[in-house]
């Protein structure tokens, strides 16, 4: 989950040059000062398979390396996961088979899932936001396989709150995040 980048008011009214106020991509990326890194993952892409955790259309995309403009909190920021939207109450599914990690109550993301996973020799974390209730044989140590229900989806979460219901989903290699779009089966 993404950290707010810090902006000026003089530079949040065109972050991008492009004139527009309300522009929601900004193409450079965001460097890290002490590493160097563009925060982008240099694996190849597609020797893992993950199922979508939610049948739902994506409302906001992958943004770890770029700025977009988070309508609840009114500010730029990266988006280091991808928004799937559902309906409250559907089932959410484990991307793949793995290791429940933590249940939580984050403060701006609601009640979240965390699943460790070992694909293909690589280890990757999954995480599920936006919960409403985690499923009943759910709890962390407990192993789950690709597709089992975690839990059900909540009404909204406290940071992206104007987009309704949807699931706040992010994978993760050696903490760096990847777009799950690129790895959905």
């Amino acid at each position: 989950m993404s950290d707010p980048v810090s902006l000026s008011s003089s530079d949040s009214s065109d972050v991008d040059g492009t004139g527009d106020s309300d522009s929601t991509d900004v193409s450079r990326p965001i460097k890290d000062e002490n590493s160097g890194s563009d925060n982008t993952n240099t694996q190849q892409k597609g020797q893992i398979a993950i199922v979508k955790p939610l049948s739902g259309d994506v409302q906001t995309d992958f943004a770890a390396n770029k700025l977009v403009y988070n309508t609840t909190l009114q500010e730029w920021r990266t988006h280091s996961g991808v928004d799937i939207k559902g309906d409250a109450g559907c089932n959410i599914k484990a991307a793949a088979n793995g290791k429940i990690s933590a249940i939580k109550n984050d403060p701006k993301y609601g009640l979240t899932v965390v699943i460790e996973h070992s694909l293909n020799g690589r280890d990757f974390t999954t995480v599920y936001c936006g919960l409403k209730e985690i499923s009943k044989n759910i709890s962390e140590g407990v192993s789950v396989k690709s597709g089992d229900t975690i839990a059900t989806l909540g009404e909204d979460i406290f940071c992206e709150k104007t987009q309704g219901a949807h699931l706040h989903f992010e994978l993760s290699e050696n903490n760096i995040p990847l777009n799950p779009q690129e790895y959905w089966k």
